[in-house]
């Protein structure tokens, strides 16, 4: 007879940046995870998924529930609810959680090849994801009100994963994606409503302003990593790519 055998897999408790609010605006600002397993390995290595879908299925099923203020745990043992949960998230939470499970699931040290730009030499490099700085919100709502240095009143969101999916799958925002990001977050501009070509003619004064009220309201965690080439000494920055097979599987460096 073949004994059966219980699995158990690691579980840690993590602080969201900026929190989750339910339908009846209570705040759930720590999360209880567990760490991948296959089923979830199997879906970030799929083929017919991009990154986002990606994310929302994972994080569906990794999440256990949420602890309450008072310390008790809300488990959601729906997936359907909890998928629905993952997609309304700002995407600053979403990243972090991303970020936390690699921790849980690996370890806070990711190692990758990257080419210097200015010798061409491709290198290894680590960082420690323990060490990104992470800035809370300011406030915490769901929508925001800016006046912009050019006079113009604009209405604004905070961007959630389903922001993020209309991105991804807008191919227009290949070319425009500093306009795009804009865009998705923008409700109204002077009470009214507002299209692509709006904010692409904002003054870059507007825009850039926008971007810093962005990080206030939405909070933030620092992906730019400072890099030193270990060969011709230059410094340069470059983007913690979350995508890259070797975050997850690091045989894949």
């Amino acid at each position: 007879m073949v004994e059966a055998i219980e699995i158990k897999p690691n579980i840690g408790e993590f602080d969201l940046p900026r929190g989750y609010i339910d339908e009846n605006n209570n705040i759930y600002r720590r999360v209880l995870l567990r760490e991948l397993t296959g089923e979830e390995e199997d879906i970030l290595a799929s083929n017919t998924m991009n990154l986002f879908t990606k994310l929302n299925k994972v994080l569906a099923n990794c999440i256990l529930g949420f602890i309450k203020s008072d310390g008790n745990l809300m488990e959601i043992n729906d997936k359907n609810k909890l998928f629905k949960i993952v997609r309304e998230m700002c995407v600053t939470d979403r990243l972090f959680l991303f970020l936390s499970l690699r921790i849980l699931s690996v370890g806070n040290i990711y190692s990758f090849n990257i080419v210097c730009p200015t010798c061409g030499e491709n290198k290894s490099y680590a960082v420690d994801l323990s060490t990104l700085e992470i800035k809370k919100p300011k406030e915490l709502c769901q929508t925001y009100e800016l006046e912009l240095p050019s006079g113009i009143k604009v209405r604004m969101k905070v961007m959630t994963g389903v922001e993020e999916e209309m991105i991804a799958l807008d191919k227009k925002s290949v070319n425009d994606s500093l306009t795009y990001a804009i865009f998705v977050r923008m409700l109204e501009l002077n009470g009214h409503p507002v299209n692509i070509d709006i904010v692409k003619k904002l003054p870059l004064k507007d825009r850039n302003y926008i971007r810093t009220m962005i990080a206030e309201y939405e909070g933030s965690i620092d992906t730019v990593l400072e890099i030193r080439c270990t060969h011709c000494l230059n410094e340069f920055n470059s983007l913690l790519d979350l995508g890259k097979p070797s975050f997850f599987f690091p045989s894949e460096t």
